[in-house]
């Protein structure tokens, strides 16, 4: 197990989910992707430099980014208008802080964030990238909005052929 994907959206089944993936990693000497789906259109992301060791903040096949060098912290959506620049900040925050918990790990982390159905998206990411095991956390949906909606991570479940842990 070498490449680990954990979608966050900053929740706390996101976190819970983390907390795993960050044990996991320890465990089997992983290296670790944090993934932030924005759901709001954007027409254009760039990727900056990752925070540490200045190595880029997108792996070369991550699907839907570009890379260049637009200074430390993590990908973010370059904002059209000001709803977009408020999903471009709050995608940074919620990297920033996942990468934050992750100080412990030997291999570089890497943090994406990208626009769409986050169940597709994800999906998307996994079918196209080198992920060994997607780590995720289960929906607080309950009732007949679970039934209705379904949970991203059902869906994702539904959706790849790698190894998933869904964690409650």
């Amino acid at each position: 197990m070498k490449k680990i994907l954990v979608p966050t959206d900053g929740s706390e089944c996101a976190n819970v989910a983390l907390e795993k993936a960050i044990e996991l990693a320890k465990m089997y000497d992983s290296e670790l992707t944090l993934l932030y789906v924005d759901e709001e259109p954007a027409s254009k992301t760039y990727a900056s430099t990752a925070a540490t060791g200045g190595s880029p903040g997108v792996t070369p096949n991550a699907p839907g980014t570009v890379g260049g060098g637009a200074g430390p912290g993590v990908p973010v959506h370059l904002p059209d208008n000001d709803q977009t620049e408020e999903t471009s900040e709050k995608a940074e925050k919620v990297l920033n802080s996942a990468k934050s918990r992750t100080t412990g790990l030997k291999n570089p982390v890497t943090a994406i964030s990208m626009t769409g159905n986050p169940a597709d998206v994800i999906t998307k990411f996994v079918e196209d990238s080198d992920i060994d095991l997607v780590v995720i956390g289960s929906s607080s949906k309950t009732g007949l909005k679970k039934f209705l909606l379904g949970s991203v991570a059902d869906k994702v479940a539904k959706s790849i052929e790698k190894s998933i842990m869904i964690v409650r």
